[in-house]
């Protein structure tokens, strides 16, 4: 009847492989797999898309290894997120001229396609040399997993979210002027891209967008960007140095909304230096590290930055978030100068500083996790003129002592009697403090401890007290402390307060109602 011109009455005649398919009226939401299988043997992996179908469901095809082509009649309207990605086989796909949307990442991790054909009647979208684009060709939507190399056209503007993520095989690219936007994860997981020219009228790089590309050397941020997102670089492993030009306003940004405690240039491990030009009024750099412009905010070191004892300058009143995250070729000591009043999240963890770290009197606000995980500091003593924080044995506590807040992974400590006037113990306090060896003796005064306040103290050995006034434990108090026999619990039995999880991964034997000494 097609061939004919003949259109029928009905709504649709139904066609030979929609019983593959499951559908929601004219929506396809999945298959039948034995059935689909059957279908494409006797189209050599051939998948037409019905012309029932206007619309496809989220994931509905995704991950079909036998299909090898697609063709999709005139009827289709909408193709939803992800429609067909993972098909592992799939090689080439022709887009019929009634599409009008097609969400991100429907093509995506497909990777033996190399061809994406739309038809030239299309009023929405455009082909050229395999690759999807909007129909002017000023954005690039898709480009085919197998590509290896490829020229962007003169009319792009913006390269689209995901557009060749997980492209493997990419080796070059050409991104010529006139590209102002490279959207999120545009090019994530493009291991064998080793180098890439940013053009000069590049203003914004969004959020991911070169994330694990195996990119080496230096790398230059042109002049007209003013926005650099949230784990831009991260896990870029051969990155050297990176120049940051004059305009740039924002390093770091939100990600659908909600601000993510991570730096553009995460886990770059042979990173050694920022350089940020001299006429850019936001930022600045010193010895290779990142500050505003001013330098009263540290930002930013990079993670293979080398130096043996490390000397925050006098300008500096807030360490960042995860600043100096990681920096295990950081060693010696560390010096915190008087007038930082900030210490931000995760700024020093995982730091290959080692010793003693001396708060000055100046700090107001120090997280809890600021040196969580560093192997090698030994005790944290504060300033006794600090009108918010105090210190006892190399323990951080709140000023009267009534918080346990941190205690340095390598303190040492042979039987552990907490302060009289601690209420509070705070989560992972003492995550994997090894070397606190022998009995732990909890304070009659203790009302709280939070979740996993004990995680790895494996050398914590003998008995434990849990004072009658603890109302409130978390889950995972004792978990993996092996050296634990017997938890004594002055209660008769679990308040509703405490975690149902609250000696989880903990073997000890847990007695209710003890009266002893």
């Amino acid at each position: 009847l097609d061939d004919l011109g003949i259109k029928p009455s009905g709504y649709f005649i139904p066609e030979a492989n929609e019983e593959c398919f499951k559908w929601n009226g004219d929506t396809i939401t999945g298959y039948y797999d034995d059935k689909l299988k059957e279908y494409l043997k006797e189209t050599n992996g051939v998948l037409k898309i019905p012309k029932r179908c206007k619309d496809t469901g989220y994931r509905a095809l995704s991950g079909i290894s036998y299909i090898e082509n697609i063709v999709m009649q005139d009827g289709i309207l909408n193709l939803n997120s992800q429609t067909f990605r993972g098909c592992q086989n799939l090689k080439s796909v022709y887009i019929s001229k009634t599409v009008r949307y097609i969400y991100d990442l429907v093509f995506n991790a497909c990777p033996n396609l190399s061809k994406i054909e739309v038809d030239s009647e299309n009023l929405n979208y455009s082909s050229e040399n395999g690759i999807l684009y909007d129909k002017n060709k000023t954005k690039l939507i898709q480009a085919p997993g197998a590509i290896e190399i490829c020229k962007i056209p003169d009319t792009v503007k913006i390269i689209g979210n995901y557009s060749f993520e997980s492209c493997k095989n990419l080796k070059e690219i050409e991104i010529p002027e006139g590209v102002t936007h490279i959207n999120m994860y545009a090019f994530d997981g493009c291991k064998s891209l080793t180098t890439i020219n940013l053009p000069d009228t590049l203003t914004k790089i969004e959020y991911g967008a070169f994330m694990t590309v195996n990119l080496t050397g230096e790398i230059v941020i042109p002049d007209n960007v003013e926005y650099i997102g949230g784990n831009v670089f991260n896990n870029c492993k051969n990155i050297e140095k990176i120049i940051i030009g004059s305009k740039v306003k924002t390093i770091t940004g939100d990600y659908y909304g909600s601000r993510m405690d991570v730096h553009a240039f995460n886990f770059c491990s042979e990173l050694k230096a920022f350089e940020v030009k001299n006429d850019n009024i936001y930022f600045s750099s010193q010895d290779g590290i990142l500050y505003n412009k001013d330098k009263t905010k540290l930002i930013l070191a990079p993670y293979g930055y080398t130096v043996n004892n490390l000397y925050i300058p006098n300008t500096v009143k807030e360490i960042g978030e995860r600043a100096f995250f990681a920096c295990e070729n950081i060693t010696g000591i560390l010096y915190i100068p008087n007038g930082v009043t900030t210490i931000g999240f995760q700024s020093f963890s995982q730091i290959g500083i080692s010793g003693e770290v001396n708060i000055p009197s100046s700090v107001t606000d120090l997280t809890r996790n600021a040196f969580s995980s560093s192997k090698y500091i030994t005790k944290i003593n504060v300033d006794e003129n600090n009108q918010n924080y105090s210190s006892q044995d190399g323990i951080l506590y709140n000023k009267d002592k009534t918080t346990l807040i941190f205690a340095p992974q390598n303190l040492t400590i042979e039987n552990l009697t907490l302060p009289n006037s601690v209420k509070t113990i705070e989560g992972m306090s003492f995550e994997e403090c090894k070397n606190i060896t022998g009995t732990l003796t909890l304070n009659n005064n203790l009302e709280t401890i939070k979740d996993r306040a004990f995680y790895g103290c494996y050398n914590i050995t003998g008995d434990i007290i849990i004072p009658s006034n603890v109302s409130t434990m978390d889950g995972g108090i004792f978990q993996m402390c092996s050296g634990i026999k017997t938890i004594k619990c002055r209660q008769t039995s679990k308040p509703s307060g405490w975690s149902n999880n609250w000696n989880s991964y903990c073997n000890a034997t847990v007695e209710w109602g003890y009266t002893g000494e």
